[in-house]
Order: C-alpha cells, then sequence, then structure tokens
C-alpha cells in the first residue's frame, strides 16, 4: 500500500506537477536507506547536509568577507568535501548569508555580514557538523549509572511501623 507525504523542506520532487509529495511504500525501509545513502556529517550512516549556498553581493561593503571566501576558500572546501553540493547565489543590494540544506528539516541559515573570512569558514564548518536532529525529551528526571535497589518511596513503603 502507498501513501503520499509531503517532504518537510518543501521542495518538490519528481513528475511537474506532483505538487512536492512523494510515493513512499508503507512499512518498508527502502526510502530511509535511499536518503541515506544520498545525503550528506556521517552520523547514522549517512551525511546528514545536503547543500551549501553562499549567498553575497558583488558590491556592498557588507560583503566583502564573504567574496573572499568565494574567491579562496570555497574552491578548496569543494575539493575537499565532494558529498556536498556547493552553491553560490548573488543578492544584488542585500547582506550576505550562508545557508545549509539538510536531509532532515529545515534549512539553517547565518547571517554573515561584515564578517572576515575565518569566522565564515567557522560558520561553515559549524553548518556542516550541524546535524539537525530534534532536542530528545528523557524520560526519567534522574539519570544514574547505579539506579536504587531498594525501589522508590511511597506511602506504604513502611506500613508495619508507623514511620509514615
Amino acid at each position: 500500500k502507498k501513501k503520499k507525504r509531503k517532504r518537510s523542506d518543501g521542495h518538490s520532487e519528481g513528475a511537474a506537477g506532483s505538487g512536492g509529495f512523494i510515493q513512499v511504500e508503507e512499512g518498508s525501509r527502502r526510502s530511509a536507506a535511499c536518503c541515506l545513502y544520498l545525503t550528506a556529517m556521517a552520523r547514522y550512516g549517512g551525511w546528514t547536509m545536503r547543500k551549501l549556498t553562499v549567498a553575497y553581493c558583488e558590491f556592498s561593503g557588507s560583503s566583502r568577507g564573504a567574496r573572499e571566501f568565494v574567491e579562496t576558500m570555497l574552491p578548496a572546501f569543494k575539493q575537499k568535501f565532494p558529498q556536498y553540493e556547493v552553491a553560490t547565489e548573488i543578492r544584488k543590494g542585500k547582506h550576505p548569508y550562508v545557508r545549509g540544506d539538510y536531509v532532515k528539516g529545515i534549512p539553517r541559515i547565518v547571517g554573515v555580514k561584515n564578517l572576515p573570512v575565518d569566522e565564515i569558514e567557522f560558520h561553515v564548518k559549524n553548518l556542516r557538523r550541524h546535524t539537525n536532529d530534534k532536542a530528545t525529551h528523557l524520560k526519567k528526571r534522574v539519570l544514574t549509572k547505579t539506579p536504587s535497589i531498594q525501589g522508590k518511596w511511597t506511602i506504604d513503603t513502611f506500613p508495619q511501623t508507623g514511620l509514615n
């Protein structure tokens, strides 16, 4: 049995006019394995980031560091990490940013206005290492390696002594 599911990042896949839906077979692991194989930080057997985009203006002063980063550091980044799709965007009159698109969840955007090249490289490194996983809630309030052998205290713990 097949069901339609909307992609979380809002992009459409498949044939034109599909409305952003992809076909997923219920109960199959094929789609998850496929995503891990095609994805980009090593976690769960695959890479979590897919695409890195650097957007900047050709003329504005706030994009000076981003222009230097694109000219000097980005070619080396492409060679070192061929698994990522790397793109540049020219946005006239807009402040620069770096965007990481991930397999799971929404893309992460970091503004790099007036930043030097080394700080932009730091942000790119953080985007590359980011997994885009949600925070997990702990089931117990206290985590310990040695749980209590005696058990939890209740009103009926010492019924015969009257110490309650």
